[in-house]
């Protein structure tokens, strides 16, 4: 099973060393989806390709999906759109999906990103890694509001994976 993420930013928005934060996460996540006991297995041996879109925005633009989307006239941190059912075993309607499947859109206020990096004491790069992993998880079908079970269950595998992240940003880890 191969995993690709299509990274987007508007030009203006870059983070010096992206690309290589992404080829980590299409590792990671895809390593994730193979591996974890909470998602169905079953439908997972099915898949051959999985695509996400990651994009970093705006203020004006996350404010604005979190609007017409959710109906939260607010600015937020990150926003994710599933295109499929839920891949957890325990949330999972009877559909079927293709061999290609995407998983679905995030998308990152940098601005809200630098803020709370200042707040949390750790780099911008760090809390976008945090960012993106929540919003995987997301797109997966884990939500941390369905819950309190949920909830710790999502915060268990977001820990998990921003560990799993950072050792492969640091060398610690290889393919």
């Amino acid at each position: 099973m191969k995993l690709r993420i299509n990274y987007i930013d508007n030009g203006k928005l870059k983070i010096l060393g992206m690309r290589r934060t992404v080829d980590a996460a299409q590792t990671v996540f895809a390593n994730f989806i193979v591996k974890s006991r909470d998602l169905d297995s079953n439908l997972i041996t099915q898949l051959k390709d999985i695509e996400l879109t990651f994009v970093i925005c705006g203020k004006k633009k996350i404010r604005s999906l979190n609007r017409d989307y959710l109906t939260k006239d607010y600015v937020t941190d990150v926003l994710s759109f599933p295109v499929n059912d839920s891949l957890v075993k325990t949330h999972r309607k009877k559909t079927r999906l293709f061999a290609m499947a995407d998983l679905g859109d995030i998308y990152i206020c940098k601005e809200r990103a630098k803020v709370q990096a200042k707040r949390f004491a750790i780099s911008e790069k760090s809390e976008i890694i945090h960012l993106l992993v929540h919003g995987f998880l997301h797109l997966v079908g884990f939500d941390h509001e369905r819950s309190k079970s949920d909830e710790l269950l999502m915060e268990k595998n977001e820990a998990a994976l921003v560990d799993e992240m950072s050792k492969r940003l640091r060398g610690e880890l290889k393919k």
